[in-house]
């Protein structure tokens, strides 16, 4: 009798086996939520004593894989979203896929293999509650990604001061707590601009965003938005308008593809929802290898990562944003980055998967 571990008994490796002898486990033996349903795939194996002993050399029972997490919100009516294209080829690799609310209190986390950060993106009213969320599933048996100290570093956009401290290039930015319009001067003129970009230093989707001049009558009112909050005060660039800006994307640390967003005319915002232009894009080189070194630059190793570049006035790229928690993913753009993704999460599963569980008994 040999013993050996078998890491997908869905893949080639099964083809050496007789099926017919493989024991399933009734659903009863596996309990998921509710909302899961009823959908089982073969997945880890066990070997089983049996009174048989022929039995014994010759079974294995197939243990139903639990399910990977999609984290999102409870709706996302007034959101783009692509996650659904990342389904069918997880699908394929055996892993059922399911869209979990983040403020959802009744979930089990350790019912999951993986929970992958997808669409919460109302996180940023009620930071400190996602962050406990986030706690919870790190604590379970799930696997969370990104992980939790990636996620920590990364909902506050001061790692952008971490970056730069690294040697990379970000788009000038003066810090502030609870910013004043002598705050606003003050940046106009040590950044030597005639118009401002103020942003909160923990949001998405660029709410409370707004592009401002010295003179703007509406300066006091988006004011008093930031009272006792960190604020960033950015030169607002031309370049934003007129050529984009760039985003690339790592799946396991390898690149996958880019995207070029432009704002529609009369707007700065790139974002999908204020109706910016999307295309897919070769990057430049340039663009390439500071988003590589961006990417290397996370506090631990990530599974996704969208870095967003822009151009400043001497043409040089600087970064805008490092998105590690949520960002969109924008499949449609490249026909194979579902694909891409869906192998990345597979291989980040994979060794968990043959020390789990793996060992066969044969012949």
């Amino acid at each position: 009798m040999e013993v050996g571990k078998l890491g997908n008994v869905c893949g080639p490796e099964s083809r050496r086996f007789n099926l017919d002898r493989f024991i399933f486990l009734p659903p009863f033996s596996y309990l998921l939520p509710k909302w899961v349903g009823k959908t089982w795939i073969k997945a880890k194996t066990l070997a089983t004593r049996c009174q048989d002993p022929d039995v014994f050399t010759n079974t294995c029972v197939l243990m139903p894989r639990k399910p990977i997490a999609f984290l999102t919100m409870h709706c996302l009516v007034r959101f783009v979203t692509y996650d659904h294209l990342a389904k069918p080829p997880l699908n394929d690799r055996g892993w059922v896929v399911v869209d979990v609310p983040w403020r959802d209190t009744g979930v089990c986390w350790n019912d999951f293999e993986a929970v992958i950060i997808r669409s919460p993106w109302d996180y940023h009213d009620h930071s400190d509650e996602f962050l406990k969320v986030i706690e919870m599933i790190d604590q379970s048996s799930a696997l969370l990604f990104n992980p939790a100290d990636v996620v920590r570093w990364n909902i506050d956009k001061l790692y952008l001061r971490d970056l730069e401290r690294s040697g990379l290039k970000i788009v000038p930015t003066h810090w502030v707590l609870s910013p004043t319009q002598r705050d606003l001067d003050h940046a106009l003129d040590a950044l030597d601009v005639d118009e401002l970009v103020l942003k909160p230093t923990i949001g998405a989707g660029a709410k409370d965003t707004f592009r401002l001049t010295r003179s703007n009558p509406m300066c006091a009112q988006v004011l008093s938005l930031y009272g006792n909050r960190m604020a960033m005060i950015q030169a607002f660039l031309p370049s934003v308008v007129e050529q984009g800006e760039w985003s690339l994307f790592y799946f396991g640390g390898r690149y996958s593809h880019t995207v070029l967003k432009t704002p529609k005319p009369g707007d700065f915002r790139v974002q999908e929802e204020y109706g910016s232009r999307l295309q897919s894009e070769v990057p430049a080189a340039d663009l390439l290898e500071l988003a590589a070194a961006c990417m290397e630059a996370t506090p631990s190793p990530t599974l996704y990562g969208r870095v967003d570049i822009v151009r400043l006035t001497d043409d040089s790229p600087a970064i805008m944003e490092l998105e590690l928690i949520e960002p969109s993913l924008y499949f449609p753009f490249d026909e194979k980055s579902p694909e891409r993704f869906a192998e990345a999460i597979h291989q980040a599963l994979a060794g968990r998967e043959t020390a789990d569980f793996g060992v066969v008994v044969k012949e």
